[in-house]
C-alpha cells in the first residue's frame, strides 16, 4: 500500500484495508494555507476513538505537520512521517506509528534512531523500509516488522529491527546492481535502436544503493515488456496484450493477471521475512525482480481493462 501524502489545510481520512478503522489527520494548528499542524485521531469505524496525538505548537513554528501516511497491508498500523512546522532540525523526519494491539501511537525513532528521508514504503504484511542516521553519521537503508519490534522489545531495548547489509555486503551489492544493469542494458540495446540512458533515473555515479535499485528496476521492467525475461508469474504466465488477443482470451488473461498478482504478494511477503532474519544480495534483488514483476502486471491489467473499453 503506497503511502499518501497527508499535508494539507483540511483533514483527510485513510481506512484500514480491513475497513475495521479510520485513521484521521486534522489540521488544528497554526500554518500556511497549504499545510498545517495537526493531530492524530484512530477510531472504530462504530466511531469509538481508540488513540489520538497532538503535534501542535503554541505559535505554529515549534509542532510538526504530519507528511505522508499509510496503513499496512495487514490493518494492524497505521504510520506516519512529520517535519518540523518552523523548519527546525530538517535532516530529522520523526516517524510514529498506530499499533492495533496496543491501541497506543509509539515512535518508531525510538526503537531503530533518527529517521532521516521524507520517504518511506510499506510492504506486506506488516513490513516498513526507512533511511535512517546510524551513529557513524551514515544513512542507510532498514526494513523493519512493526509486529516483531513491538513484541520482542520495548524502545532501546535489543535489537529489533530486520537485519541490514553491513558495510563490505553494501559495497559488494552495489557492484551487483551495477553488473546487472550493465547486463540488461546490452540486452535491451539489441531490441532499440536509441539508448538506455532514458530508463536510468539516477546517475550511476554518486547514485545510492537505493537509486541504483530503482534504475535496475525500471531496467526490469523494459526487459519485460520486450521479452527478453519473463516477469515472475507463479504457476502461469497470462497473455498480454501485445500478443494480440482476443476477447475471450483477454478475459481469461485477466483472470490469470490477478493469480499472478497474488503469487507475486506472497513471494514478496515471504522474501521480506527471509530478509528480516538475514540480509543477502541474492534475495534483495529477487526482492526488486518481485517488486518490478507487480508493476508488470498492474500495468498489464490496467491495459486489459482498457482494451474492453474500446469496443
Amino acid at each position: 500500500m503506497a503511502p499518501v501524502v497527508a499535508c494539507a489545510d483540511e483533514r483527510k481520512e485513510f481506512v484500514s484495508p480491513d475497513g475495521q478503522l479510520r485513521a484521521l489527520v486534522v489540521p488544528a494548528g497554526k500554518g500556511t494555507s497549504e499545510a498545517r499542524e495537526g493531530r492524530i485521531e484512530i477510531y472504530k469505524t462504530g466511531g469509538k476513538l481508540l488513540a489520538s496525538k497532538d503535534y501542535i505548537s503554541a505559535d505554529g513554528s515549534h509542532g510538526w505537520i504530519v507528511y505522508i501516511a499509510a496503513w499496512t497491508p495487514d490493518s494492524n498500523f497505521f504510520m506516519y512521517n512529520m517535519y518540523s512546522s518552523g523548519g527546525h532540525q530538517p535532516w530529522h523526519v520523526p516517524v510514529d506509528f498506530f499499533s492495533r494491539k496496543d491501541n497506543k501511537i509509539l515512535s518508531l525513532d525510538k526503537y531503530v534512531g533518527a529517521v532521516t528521508d521524507l520517504n518511506f514504503e510499506v510492504v506486506a504484511p506488516d513490513f516498513v523500509k526507512v533511511i535512517v542516521q546510524k551513529a557513524t553519521g551514515a544513512n542507510t537503508e532498514i526494513r523493519v516488522s512493526l509486529s516483531m519490534l513491538t513484541t520482542n522489545t520495548g524502545p532501546g531495548g535489543a535489537k529489533t529491527a530486520c537485519s541490514a547489509p553491513d558495510s563490505r555486503q553494501l559495497a559488494a551489492w552495489r557492484e551487483f546492481l551495477l553488473s546487472e544493469s550493465a547486463k540488461l542494458k546490452a540486452e535491451i540495446q539489441k531490441k532499440i535502436n536509441y539508448s538506455t540512458d532514458m530508463f536510468i533515473a539516477y546517475p550511476e555515479e554518486g547514485a545510492t544503493e537505493t537509486q541504483l535499485g530503482h534504475n535496475l528496476s525500471n531496467l526490469f521492467f523494459v526487459a519485460f515488456d520486450l521479452n527478453i525475461i519473463r516477469p515472475i508469474a507463479g504457476a502461469k504466465t497470462p497473455k498480454r496484450v501485445s500478443e494480440g488477443i482476443s476477447d475471450t482470451d483477454a478475459i481469461k488473461a485477466i483472470d490469470d493477471v490477478k493469480l499472478s498478482q497474488k503469487y507475486v504478494e506472497e513471494q514478496l511477503t515471504r522474501i521480506n521475512a527471509e530478509l528480516c532474519r538475514g540480509w543477502h544480495a541474492e534475495l534483495a534483488m529477487e526482492e526488486i525482480k518481485l517488486k518490478t514483476s507487480r508493476k508488470f502486471w498492474d500495468h498489464e491489467l490496467h491495459s486489459l481493462i482498457e482494451s474492453f473499453k474500446r469496443y
